[in-house]
């Protein structure tokens, strides 16, 4: 069962504009880069991005050290890259702390460098306040050393590295965040409703255009049928919603 969530907020209407204003981007004009999460690599993402190209999107399933090199360097390292290209415009599908790099690179993305248009992003069981999971294994200081910098980065107090991080302007956000109530992937460390690494209401950033709900596991949710519909379709249309429902 998917549940729909519309956030309304007016910071979506000017991407919209924006759109408007160079006319329909279609499939072929835009890159879809493919951002994987903590501890993960890019197979984790291939269903997405083969369903993306099956549409006719361009994809990069883009991989990189999540562990043992910094959200910020990562976000620079992501910076350079697009800039670097000759495309009009990119969309993002971020899973877990893939949605932070995307983040981290709106540090980096100079006013008197070409960069391409961010047309929309969809951000899967993001840690946007940080995570749960990352407080409980964070305050083992073995655990720390083994799992790198970003392990305290995803922290969720107010003063940790995801809740400084920019929120992305003049685009569209879709989040999907995944609950899953039972054994073995809810996590009863976690006193919530909870994927198995964070509650729902870490994930938002209060910005986003929709959110839709989705039972699943925070490892497992990108490899859903119904993630992926949902991706795909908000990556087309800015919404989550069936043409004609919106």
């Amino acid at each position: 069962m998917v549940e729909l969530m519309p956030k309304r907020q007016p910071r979506w209407i000017i991407s919209s504009l924006l759109l408007l204003s160079i006319g329909t981007l279609s499939p072929a004009s835009q890159r879809v880069y493919l951002i994987h999460g903590f501890g993960s690599n890019p197979l984790s993402m291939a269903k997405l991005d083969r369903s993306l190209r099956k549409e006719g999107f361009q994809t990069s399933n883009y991989g990189y050290n999540s562990v043992y090199k910094d959200l910020d360097t990562l976000g620079e390292q992501l910076s350079h890259e697009i800039a670097a290209l000759d495309e009009d415009s990119v969309s993002f599908v971020t899973h877990s702390m893939g949605a932070l790099v995307v983040r981290a690179m709106y540090r980096y993305i100079e006013p008197n460098v070409r960069f391409p248009m961010v047309n929309r992003i969809v951000m899967i069981a993001p840690p946007n306040k940080g995570a749960e999971i990352a407080d409980f294994f964070s305050s083992n200081k073995i655990i720390s050393l083994i799992l790198g910098p970003n392990l305290k980065k995803m922290r969720t107090d107010s003063g940790s590295y995801a809740n400084r991080l920019p929120k992305p302007r003049f685009c569209e956000i879709g989040v999907i965040i995944a609950v899953k109530k039972h054994r073995p992937w809810h996590n009863r460390s976690i006193d919530k409703v909870n994927d198995g690494f964070l509650t729902p209401e870490r994930a938002t950033l209060g910005i986003e255009k929709e959110v839709a709900i989705l039972q699943a596991s925070h490892i497992l949710v990108t490899m859903k049928r119904q993630a992926v519909k949902l991706v795909v379709r908000f990556i087309a249309t800015g919404s989550f919603k069936p043409a004609g429902r919106h």
